[in-house]
């Protein structure tokens, strides 16, 4: 009763979905909640969005959307899209070969999300947990918290670190 289980990859059966969502920021937590969904999604899988949000700026009035081909795109000019370009990118090293495509949504991350799920009717969202772990005051960071109560669709919340291990993929948490 007392004894520690040992975590594993687990195929969770709503990630067997057509298409699916990674927000991403680039953190250890977002390439982790990559790495997670890298491992968890089933081969039906045929659209996979990776998220970023750039909200250090204002967007303009006619865009709240920029889509990234798949490099690293030195037109963005603004610091914060340079960031979620970075982002992308980086989470895209994590998927391994399985293709993905890039968005970009301005505005504060929560809410740009959540218009990224508006947009792109993914069947699930997977994003990475920031919190504070166990003995933190929150069970989800503010952003997961507030995706998951909105979300029309399912949201797993992968933490940083599992069960005090950081290498390996483990469950998520269905919020």
């Amino acid at each position: 009763m007392g004894q520690r289980r040992e975590s594993s990859p687990v195929t969770v059966p709503i990630l067997a979905a057509r298409r699916i969502l990674i927000a991403t920021d680039g953190s250890p937590g977002a390439l982790r909640a990559a790495q997670w969904a890298a491992s968890a999604l089933g081969e039906a899988v045929d659209d996979i969005i990776l998220l970023a949000v750039a909200d250090r700026s204002p967007a303009p009035a006619s865009t709240a959307l920029v889509l990234l081909s798949g490099e690293d795109d030195p037109g963005l000019a603004e610091p914060a899209l340079q960031d979620a370009g970075r982002a992308i990118v980086a989470t895209r090293a994590v998927l391994g070969d399985r293709p993905a495509r890039g968005a970009i949504m301005h505005g504060a991350p929560a809410e740009g999300i959540l218009r990224g799920i508006d947009w792109f009717r993914p069947d699930a969202v997977v994003l990475g947990k920031r919190g504070r772990g166990r003995s933190g005051r929150r069970l989800l960071g503010s952003v997961a918290a507030a995706v998951a109560a909105r979300s029309p669709v399912p949201v797993f919340v992968v933490p940083a670190v599992f069960g005090g291990d950081a290498d390996g993929p483990d469950p998520a948490t269905p919020a």
